[in-house]
């Protein structure tokens, strides 16, 4: 069809419908009936394009903030990513037992570098890692010879991790390159994390500050503790008492919750998985103090798809983010032919280097420079590419780093300026967003909001549908008035009685109530007899039977009760509802008397 000389694809009909309509079957009638809402819905939106809604920045940058939501699906590596989640998910389920000597990076990077590789060099000649890390490492763990311990491998920061767990037991890193700098790794062992598991606790805490004494002690009590447990005390009741030093679980029978391998030092969880359900330690010592713990339950360690949320933001946080996009551009240079001219990137970055400030006369000569790579037409060059620079201050420090970055960048961009017409479904969709917002805008200004804020426009309408809008009961429009003293209505009701009716609560509220004392309460609104309101039944009808009492005991009103609505505030809700039903149908039969409508009907046989 065409809408106001504008093609309407078949294929975006048939998306709108299978969207809205996923559960009926296609008749005759109901396909008709489809076609003709969705000929007035293309009207409204011609209309919507017609007054300019569409170039306005707002609604531009809002559909671009909806574009942003669905673009990254598009623009990543999905195989990628999904190795990565793997790996992650591995990464949370071993151990690695390793040391380090860390080298940070402050200007010299090469120089680093090979000071790393030397120690390296020396420790597979001989040398002691241990007196390497306390001679060479910037890290507090030199003062244990680069111990880390017995930890998950994801608790490291990912470079370190996946360097770590690819180790084999004994094995000595390559310099392993992080934020921190450079990591030599030794691999003194891996294991496979435990799964979930229910315990309790004791402890006697006593760390490694703890004085020799405190240390005895906490062995003598811990050991007290045990023979107890031995002689028929049971562990929860010992667990609860004032001598677990543990205080996260006193009171609470010593139960930890549901716990996943790796959220407790490794000691403890290798003597918890020692035990059988029901069964409680052997004092043993950790870095912590001494301790006692139960076994009560153990599962399997949960399947990916329960971890599945943690695994993204683990990966969300770090390089890994960007791996799937990088890994995409990869694959977008060759779908594109990407063609890179090596000898002129290199006398470009020559060039920059030496020019610190890029003045005009600059410009002038990297404007000469030959094109450094091109894909698909798209020429990226050295203007180009200083222009991405000024952008990206830090870029500069590495301007190899920077270029690979720069032709990430405008690969991804060239992709993103072909999404709609590379995938048909994210261009309709896209489309819908478009005259979705269109749709909503042009009816608020024709309908929605007309209905609401033109009063002469519904006190017309009303007038004119008078009978649609009648009574089966009078309802009494006005206010209620509640006062604390029957000594008082006598001149709070000659108050009331001398204003204007939506004048009345603001007044007596601010002549005889204050912030310590409330003398009167009023009510405005439009009752109807035997209405929800027992007080209004009462009071002004004098039905029911409710009683006054409490706060505000004396009641009278001001108003009146009307048998009948005398303008559309008496009925606004139902009269500005109908009013915009009015209002849409008018402006409807105006849209199709404007804009041309032609209908392939032989398109329209096939459907049917």
């Amino acid at each position: 069809m065409t809408i106001n000389g504008e093609d309407v694809s078949l294929s975006e009909f048939e998306y709108i419908w299978n969207k809205n309509n996923s559960n009926q079957t296609a008749d005759s009638t109901s396909l008709d009936e489809y076609i003709d809402m969705f000929v007035t819905f293309k009207l409204k939106v011609a209309a919507g394009k017609e007054s300019g809604l569409d170039t306005m920045e707002s609604f531009k940058n809002e559909l671009a903030g909806y574009r942003a939501q669905l673009t990254p699906q598009y623009l990543k590596d999905d195989q990628m990513e999904k190795a990565l989640q793997e790996e992650a998910y591995q990464l949370m389920q071993t151990y690695v037992d390793a040391s380090h000597i860390l080298l940070p990076v402050k200007d010299d990077e090469k120089a680093v570098y090979q000071q790393a590789m030397e120690i390296r060099q020396a420790i597979l000649n001989g040398a002691s890692f241990e007196e390497m890390a306390k001679e060479h490492s910037a890290d507090n763990s030199r003062n244990q010879g680069g111990y880390l311990g017995n930890t998950l491998s994801s608790r490291y920061i990912y470079p370190f991790a996946k360097a770590a767990v690819q180790l084999k037991d004994g094995e000595i890193s390559m310099p392993v390159r992080t934020q921190f700098g450079y990591h030599i790794i030794k691999l003194h062992g891996k294991k496979q994390a435990y799964g979930q598991y229910l315990s309790g606790h004791i402890l006697k805490a006593a760390n490694a500050s703890a004085t020799e004494e405190a240390k005895a002690k906490a062995k003598e009590e811990i050991f007290d503790i045990y023979r107890e447990l031995q002689a028929g005390r049971t562990f929860e009741e010992m667990a609860n008492g004032y001598r677990n030093d543990d205080r996260y679980v006193v009171g609470k029978d010593g139960k930890y919750p549901l716990l996943r391998g790796g959220s407790l030092p490794i000691e403890y969880e290798d003597a918890v998985f020692a035990l059988k359900d029901g069964e409680y330690s052997r004092p043993f010592q950790t870095a912590y103090g001494w301790h006692i713990v139960k076994r009560y339950e153990t599962l399997a360690f949960p399947a990916i798809e329960e971890v599945q949320q943690e695994i993204n933001q683990m990966i969300q946080r770090d390089e890994r983010r960007e791996l799937p996009f990088k890994s995409f551009s990869e694959k977008l240079k060759k779908d594109y032919h990407y063609q890179l001219d090596e000898h002129a990137l290199q006398l470009l970055i020559i060039t920059l280097s030496e020019r610190k400030n890029l003045d005009a006369s600059s410009m002038r000569v990297l404007s000469k420079f030959p094109i450094i790579a091109s894909f698909d037409n798209n020429e990226l060059t050295a203007v180009k590419f200083v222009e991405f620079l000024q952008k990206n201050e830090a870029a500069k420090q590495d301007l190899n780093k920077a270029w690979a970055d720069f032709v990430h960048e405008s690969l991804i961009a060239y992709e993103d300026s072909q999404l709609e017409s590379k995938y048909p479904a994210f261009g309709l969709l896209m489309k819908e967003y478009h005259d979705g917002m269109l749709l909503f805008e042009i009816s608020n200004a024709n309908v929605w909001n007309k209905a609401s804020t033109d009063t002469l426009g519904l006190e017309k309408y009303f007038k004119k549908h008078k009978k649609d809008f009648r009574w089966e009961e009078p309802r009494f429009k006005g206010v209620v008035v509640g006062c604390h003293e029957e000594s008082m209505v006598k001149e709070v009701k000659k108050l009331a009685n001398s204003l204007p009716i939506d004048s009345i609560a603001p007044v007596l509220k601010r002549t005889y109530n204050n912030d310590s004392t409330s003398n009167v309460r009023v009510d405005k609104g439009t009752w109807f007899r035997g209405g929800s309101n027992p007080m209004v039944n009462k009071v002004v009808f004098n039905t029911g039977d409710w009683n006054p009492n409490g706060h505000y005991p004396y009641f009278f009103y001001v108003g009146e009760i009307q048998k009948q609505p005398k303008s559309a505030d008496d009925v606004r809700g139902k009269a500005t509802a109908q009013y915009q039903d009015y209002l849409e149908a008018e402006w409807i039969a105006d849209l199709k008397e404007k804009y041309p409508v032609v209908i392939n009907q032989e398109v329209v046989k096939l459907l049917k």
